[in-house]
This record gives structure tokens, C-alpha cells and sequence, in this order.
């Protein structure tokens, strides 16, 4: 044992503190340790291992510090979140294998081991290492802190081979550290079968190399080192595919990989969610190279590699996640990836439209950023330098037409045509699309423009095959064609342009039609008009802003079922209570003048008035609730004030019981 010191808060020293009050001793453990001697920096995760207590009183102690979650009674962990940390305290335990994958293990919690036994099922020699809190000693039972000074990855001891995890483990502290592996430990590794673990643990693993490695591409090494390519064949493809020199002096696509994930990584900002898309999107960026590169005219080419990568790399990142949202923008980077090159070289004949529509299927810097990781994983002489003019170029125009950071949005809706006169249908679906196109052409610009061309549109005859002359395009309109001429009451009855909602096909905000505006798509059985007819919100016209964005899915679905009802049960109440104030003052139940009468009468009123609100607001809840097929919603803003309704209850229950109150006082007196 070694005296050192250790940045530590001082709150895990009264844990310890109150720890060894009890009799018990507690260590630091596992990477708390290791990064400690890796950075020389406060650790971030404080691990805590606690010997020679049980359990029951080690969760009764730790009580006094913050909020205890047991994770399992067997495996003595516990979470502890206080005010100022977060800490992983736990046992000592004897783990001993009994089936197969992450779970086949019997687990026993054992306070009175020792640490070296404890520290036996450890994975490797750097995270056995212990640090006594109070006495300031380091424990290092299988020489972890030598194995840090060399840089060495070495496993504890012959369990190791008890967690296929591990192998994954060993590859990604080999990208994140720079370490190579034992010999010893790679033979180990070579024989565990991966087939065995969950895609979540796989995923885990990828996500940690590619997110917190400088060099994810020594991650990829050690994985081919240790075996692990032959569960994913996509990597294991990339290998020897040749490639043309002048383009690609580096090597195979292999090495160009790894070179470019090792670029990717200095494009990380901290998004995780963005930063995963940007490293996988590298990682995955020429898997269609394999089935595609052969030898014409002297010279390798990979014609059509870009799309064939798609296919690939779902199934790559399939074999690990289900996270749709990543899946399908890593398609899209694959498939992209080198759009802002082939653009740059041929500006001068790109339009803005070509720009537009490009920021429609993907986000423009995230892209940029995957194209840039691949132009500087190479050794031209112009990655070399650090030139990537067509990134820059691409950015500074997407900047001039706004799109940089969001998509366009249409300017002509399906509201406008109605306003028009235009009656819902598949035809009004194919003007919004041409209207769209235009204005991604830049040939409409703003929403006069767009209605002059619209009500030129629909007066010159057919939009499609589905209309057999002008007259059939007429008669879809009904009186006033113009929005001057048209009813200005702020509120509309539902069915009317008013309400949002999304189509069950392509997912656009749609007003409520049989038909959508944007595919055409019939809208069968969207709302049960019986209940909802007499319903009126609040509509702010053309007002984008007006309009609120809600992600659509399970929780939101309830949540909104569960309003319905509350809605619902505040109205009765609203009646219940207007009734009985009713009653009261015409059946003279209460005492006093006639002003105190007409007051509670006044007050029935508006509850009543009130309740009725309430109770059409409950079905407008609902009508969100049923259209459980689309990805999200759109709800006007003002049904949002509807929530001003529950601020009056509470004023106008106040004034009752003041007024109640009062009127017994008077009565008594």
C-alpha cells in the first residue's frame, strides 16, 4: 500500500466518515481510481466500494445524505444523489457464471471479503485498482498503476473470459487510451462469443469509442486485432478494398476509415445526439464501397458507392440499435456524403433550388462535417493543408438562403386555397406541391406572390389527369373566393380551416379534410364528428408562429386522454356547483338582501357558462387523442388559452367561499 492523495469532495469524506463510525471502510474504486492517474484530475464518477457493513445499514446511513435507490438487494448497490453529487456505492461480491449472456450470472453480496478477493472480478488490472478514503492509501493488488505507466491493457485474472462484454470493453479503453493489449488478453478475447450479448451492450461499447476516443481508428484496430470484425461484416469488408492512388494515397478503405472517424472526432461540439449521427455517419460513410469498386481502364473505381451504402449500414447499425431518428440520418450522411463536393464543382451551374431541397433531406453542417471528416482522412496534398473549400462554400450559401440551421417551410398551405374557394381534394394536393417546388426554385418568394399564382393556377384549367376540363376545376369552389369577403368571427366551428392536423401518409400539418393537401392521401375515419361539431377554438389566421409543435407518441397520447378527462370532470363540477348556487338564491335558502341573491345567481352564470367551455374543450383534447397514427401535431395556440379557464376556477371558488363566508357571518349576527 501507498500513501497518495486525492482530489475528492469532501462530501464522500463524511460518507466515509459516517461509514466507519458504523465499522465499515470504504474505497474508491474502478475508474475513479484509474482516471485519477490517467488525468491527474478531480474524478468525475465516484465509484465507492464499502467493506466489513451490511446492507440494511449502509442504506440506512447513506439515507442522511441524499435519495438512495437500491439497484438489487442481491448485488448490494445502491445510487445515492445528493444535493452536490452523484455516487455509486456498493458491496463487495462474489459473481460466479451459470448461463449464458449478460445474465446467466449468480450474484452475492459479501461485505466481509477482502479487497484483492473483491477486486478478482475485476476486468482489467488499471480498474482493480482501490483507494482508501480516510487512510490515504492506494491498493493496487494486480499492478493496475504499472500497467497505466506502460500502456497496457491486461486483464485480472481467468474470469475475465466469464463476460463476452469485456472483449468490447478491451476495444473501446484501447481507442480512449491509446493503450495495446496484452498478448495474454487478446487470446482470451479471440475465443468469447459475442452472439451472446444484448444489441444494447454492443451499442454501449460503439457509442463510448466513438464519443469519448481522440482516435476511435485504434478502437477499430484492437477489434480487428481481437476478433470482433467477424460479427460485424460490414467493417470487415472495408478491408483490402483498393483504391485509386491519385485520390487515395492513404491505402484501402480501411485505413481511410479510420482516418477519417480520427477527423470526425475533432468535429465533435458535445451534442451527443448530433456528435453520434456525425461518428457513425463517418464510420459508415463507404460501406457501399466493397460491393461496388472494380478495375476500369487501369484505374479502381466505386461508381455508385454512395448509394449503395445505405442498405449496409442499416443493417450495421440495426445489429445494434433500434433508434430510428439515428438510423435514418446516418442513411441519409451515407448516401450524401459527397453532394457538397460534386455542388462545389459544378457551382456555377447550381441553382438555389438544388441547395434548398438538399436541406430538406439533411442538416447541412451535420453533413458538411461528414464530407469534411472524409476529404481530410486522405493524404492529397490538399487534405494535407487543411482545404475543404466546398464545405465552406456550401455553408456560406446555405446561409444566404437560410437554410443553414433550418428547413424551408412551405409558404402556400391548404388554409389559403380553401380561402380561395378551392374545395378539399387530391388536386389541392398537387397545386401545394408545384407551389412548393416553385418556391424552393425561388420563383415565389412570399405569400401575395403565392396567391396570385394560385388563383392564376386554378383558373386555367386542369392540375392533373383526375380533371377532365376547367369546369371540373371550378366547380371545387364555393362562394367567397376571397378572404375579405369571408366570415372574420376569431373562432371556427371544427371542420373548418381552423384546427391542425398531421396526414396519416406523409405526416404534413393538414387542415381537417377528407383529403391530404400535400400526397392526396385520404383521411378515413380522422375524427368521430359527432362529438366534436359544436366545438369553437381560437384561430390566428395566417400566423405561423401561431402554431405550436407537439412530438406525438404513447406518453403524449395519454397525457392528452388524461386532460380529456379531467376536462370533463371539472365541468360537471362547474355545473354541479352553478346549480346549487342557482337553487339557492331562487329558492331563498340564504339569507340577506336581494343584491346577495342576484350576486350568486351572476356567479351560477359564469360557472355554468364555464363548465360548458370546459366541456367542449375536453372533446377538442380528445379529437388529438384519436389521431394516434401520425408522427406529430399541430395544435393552433389558442386552445393553449384554454388553460386560463383553470385560473378562473380557483378565482371564482375564492370569491364563493368569501361571499359564503360572509353571508353566514351575517346571518349569524
Amino acid at each position: 500500500m501507498t500513501t497518495i492523495s486525492l482530489h475528492i469532495p469532501s462530501e464522500a469524506t463524511k460518507i466515509a466518515e459516517a461509514i466507519a463510525q458504523k465499522g465499515g471502510q470504504a474505497f474508491l474504486v474502478g475508474g475513479t481510481v484509474r482516471d485519477h492517474f490517467l488525468s491527474g484530475n478531480r474524478p468525475k464518477d465516484l465509484d465507492i466500494e464499502v467493506f466489513h457493513l451490511a446492507s440494511e445499514t449502509l442504506e440506512s446511513l447513506l439515507a442522511n445524505f441524499g435519495s438512495v435507490h437500491l439497484v438489487g438487494k442481491q448485488f448490494g448497490v445502491f445510487k445515492l444523489t445528493s444535493p452536490k453529487e452523484n455516487y455509486d456505492i456498493s458491496l463487495p461480491r462474489r459473481e460466479n457464471k451459470t448461463g449464458k449472456g449478460h445474465r446467466g450470472f449468480f450474484v452475492e453480496a459479501d461485505p466481509e471479503m477482502n479487497f484483492e478477493e473483491a477486486a478478482l472480478r475485476r476486468d482489467f488490472t488499471i480498474n482493480a485498482m482501490g483507494y482508501d478514503i480516510l487512510g490515504k492509501t492506494f491498493i493496487d493488488p494486480f499492478h493496475g498503476q504499472e500497467d497505466l505507466e506502460n500502456k497496457i491493457l491486461r486483464h485480472v485474472g481467468p474470469r475475465f473470459i466469464e463476460d463476452p462484454l469485456r472483449v468490447l470493453r478491451a476495444m473501446q479503453f484501447a481507442g480512449r487510451f491509446s493503450f495495446q493489449i496484452a498478448p495474454e488478453t487478446v487470446e482470451l478475447c479471440r475465443g468469447l462469443d459475442l452472439n451472446e450479448l444484448p444489441k444494447e451492450r454492443l451499442f454501449e461499447e460503439f457509442k463510448k469509442l466513438l464519443l469519448k476516443a481522440d482516435r476511435p481508428s485504434l478502437g477499430l484496430e484492437a477489434a480487428k486485432m481481437l476478433g470482433v470484425l467477424e460479427y460485424f461484416p460490414e467493417l470487415e469488408a472495408l478491408i483490402n478494398v483498393p483504391q485509386d492512388p491519385q485520390w487515395h494515397p492513404e491505402g484501402d478503405v480501411w485505413t481511410h476509415n479510420g482516418m477519417v472517424i480520427d477527423e470526425a472526432a475533432k468535429l465533435r461540439d458535445g451534442n451527443e445526439q448530433q456528435d453520434l449521427c456525425l461518428m457513425f455517419g463517418a464510420l459508415c460513410h463507404d460501406f457501399g464501397k466493397p460491393p461496388t469498386t472494380e478495375l476500369k481502364e487501369g484505374r479502381w473505381r466505386s461508381i455508385g458507392h454512395c448509394e449503395a451504402g445505405i442498405a449496409p449500414a442499416e443493417q450495421f447499425l440495426r445489429r445494434m440499435t433500434e433508434e430510428n431518428a439515428l438510423i435514418e440520418t446516418v442513411k441519409t450522411l451515407v448516401a450524401e456524403h459527397l453532394r457538397p463536393a460534386y455542388l462545389y464543382g459544378d457551382r456555377g451551374q447550381i441553382t438555389e433550388g438544388a441547395i434548398r431541397r438538399l436541406s430538406l433531406r439533411v442538416s447541412i453542417p451535420l453533413l458538411v462535417k461528414v464530407a469534411q471528416a472524409d476529404h481530410f482522412g486522405r493524404t492529397t496534398p490538399d487534405a494535407i493543408a487543411r482545404e475543404f473549400p466546398a464545405g465552406e462554400w456550401l455553408l456560406e450559401q446555405a446561409e444566404v438562403l437560410k437554410v443553414r440551421d433550418r428547413q424551408p417551410a412551405p409558404i402556400l398551405m391548404g388554409r389559403h386555397l380553401i380561402s380561395l374557394g378551392m374545395k378539399p381534394g387530391p388536386e389541392m394536393g398537387q397545386i401545394l406541391k408545384i407551389a412548393f417546388e416553385l418556391q424552393l426554385d425561388g420563383k415565389i418568394a412570399a405569400l401575395d406572390q403565392a396567391l396570385t399564382w394560385a388563383e392564376q393556377k386554378l383558373f386555367e384549367g386542369p392540375v392533373n389527369n383526375s380533371m377532365e376540363n376547367s369546369e371540373n376545376l371550378k366547380g371545387r369552389f364555393s362562394a367567397p373566393a376571397r378572404p375579405e369577403e369571408m366570415n372574420t368571427d376569431s373562432s371556427h366551428e371544427i371542420g373548418s380551416p381552423g384546427l391542425k392536423y398531421a396526414c396519416r401518409n406523409c405526416g404534413q400539418s393538414i387542415e381537417n379534410v377528407p383529403y391530404c393537401m400535400f400526397c392526396g392521401t385520404k383521411q378515413d375515419n380522422l375524427i368521430p364528428q359527432n362529438d366534436f361539431t359544436a366545438l369553437q377554438v381560437p384561430w390566428h389566421g395566417d400566423d405561423s408562429e401561431s402554431l405550436r409543435r407537439i412530438p406525438f407518441g404513447d406518453q403524449i397520447e395519454q397525457k392528452i386522454e388524461r386532460k380529456s378527462k379531467w376536462m370533463k370532470f371539472v365541468a360537471f363540477v362547474h355545473y354541479f356547483v352553478a346549480a346549487g348556487l342557482g337553487m339557492t338564491a331562487l329558492i331563498g335558502g340564504i339569507s340577506g338582501e336581494i343584491l346577495f341573491r342576484i350576486i350568486f345567481l351572476i356567479i351560477a352564470g359564469i360557472l355554468f357558462y364555464e363548465g360548458r367551455v370546459l366541456w367542449k374543450a375536453s372533446n377538442y383534447f380528445r379529437l388529438v387523442a384519436v389521431t394516434d397514427e401520425a408522427d406529430q401535431i399541430y395544435i393552433a395556440e389558442g386552445a393553449e388559452q384554454l388553460k386560463a379557464f383553470f385560473l378562473l376556477d380557483s378565482i371564482f371558488y375564492g370569491v364563493i367561499l368569501i361571499l359564503v363566508f360572509f353571508l353566514e357571518r351575517l346571518g349569524n349576527g
